[in-house]
């Protein structure tokens, strides 16, 4: 995930949608700061922002992180608790194996288990990639 590409790709859904960044707020519900500072690339969204504003351009989390060259998107579910989502990407695998894989470490794993905590967009991309998945897959947003 590259902030750079998800900023271009924002500032571009926002362009053919027809609208400016203080309507893409009034929208969403999101601070218009935090709109600014996702298109002067200087944080990436939180899952559930990712989340919205995908759902707001009827795109794929994939597409709007740059990831996918193409939108894909079609119908999604609405996205489960992470924690639980996160436990059934997991069984079948001893957690260890499975925070190895993904390059992330079990205290995080356990802390978004338990609700602790969101995951960032980084994360959520070494764990689609580690089970050679999409982002959208791994929120359970894909159906």
């Amino acid at each position: 995930m590259n902030l750079s590409t998800f900023a271009e790709t924002l500032e571009e859904l926002i362009f053919y949608k027809g609208i400016n960044a203080t309507k893409l707020s009034e929208e969403t519900g999101l601070d218009l700061s935090t709109i600014t500072q996702y298109l002067q690339q200087k944080h990436a969204p939180l899952p559930d922002t990712l989340v919205l504003l995908a759902d707001y351009f009827g795109v794929t989390c994939n597409f709007l992180l740059g990831l996918e060259s193409e939108n894909t998107a079609t119908q999604f579910n609405e996205c489960p608790d992470f924690g639980e989502r996160l436990s059934e990407l997991a069984k079948g695998n001893k957690i260890a194996v499975f925070c190895k894989k993904a390059n992330i470490s079990t205290s995080q794993f356990y802390r978004w288990k338990n609700g602790e905590n969101q995951p960032t967009v980084y994360n959520l991309c070494k764990i689609a990639k580690s089970l050679e998945r999409s982002v959208d897959y791994v929120l359970g947003r894909e159906k």
